[in-house]
């Protein structure tokens, strides 16, 4: 039971206690006993209204700071915290995605164009990679996603693949085409010891992968 909760059942608890009170006043009325009835009712109203306020307030702090104002997806924040969860996790699997070309965009058709570019991929990115683990905006036109538990790596490349495949649909009839790239890897499979480490490899494949593709080659491709 959390704060908000325990709250709100003790001010379940004064209704309880104020009905009976009700009902004697009705058996045996007087000035004093209906007034201060009415006094207790009218503050437990006026304490629940608080407290339903309390938490709307609480909701809307917490997504404020745990989620993307642009794209409504985890943010680094959130991503920072998922990270910890997952230090000691020695199947861990990390994608990491960065948007080509958005540079070229704001300069040429403005920042609104370039926003809404960020939008696109972020809805694509996270409904690839949320079924099966976490994503995030990582800041800026980079996106990252982590796999965990047994299933990781499997998980990771079948999110690789899914965002290939959903991305590839999108540009078919896009106005403006979405081009990424991706740079991935495994705690297990490449030898690291915690999350950071893991993190930094699929960072480094990733600028790879851009290299390679700005030369004309895909020089990694996991």
């Amino acid at each position: 039971m959390n704060v908000f909760s325990g709250y709100k059942f003790l001010k379940l608890i004064k209704i309880v206690i104020l009905i009976p009170a009700i009902a004697a006043t009705v058996l045996s009325p007087s000035i004093i006993t209906i007034g201060l009835c009415s006094l207790l009712f009218i503050v437990t109203l006026l304490d629940l209204y608080a407290m339903n306020k309390m938490e709307a307030d609480y909701r809307h702090l917490y997504h404020s700071a745990y989620f993307d104002a642009l794209t409504g997806i985890p943010n680094r924040l959130s991503a920072d915290s998922y990270v910890r969860k997952c230090y000691a996790d020695k199947d861990v699997c990390v994608a990491i995605a960065d948007l080509d070309g958005l540079k070229e965009i704001n300069d040429t058709y403005g920042h609104q164009a370039g926003d809404e570019l960020i939008c696109e991929f972020a809805s694509v990115f996270f409904a690839c990679a949320s079924p099966l683990g976490f994503a995030a905006r990582n800041g800026g036109d980079e996106f990252l996603a982590i796999f965990a538990g047994s299933d990781a790596l499997k998980n990771s490349e079948s999110f690789l693949q899914s965002l290939r495949t959903k991305i590839a649909g999108y540009n078919l009839h896009a106005e403006r085409p979405l081009s990424y790239s991706i740079g991935s890897a495994s705690a297990r499979k490449d030898g690291c010891s915690d999350i950071h480490q893991v993190i930094s490899l699929a960072d480094k494949n990733m600028y790879l992968y851009k290299k390679g593709k700005k030369k004309g080659v895909f020089h990694y491709d996991r």
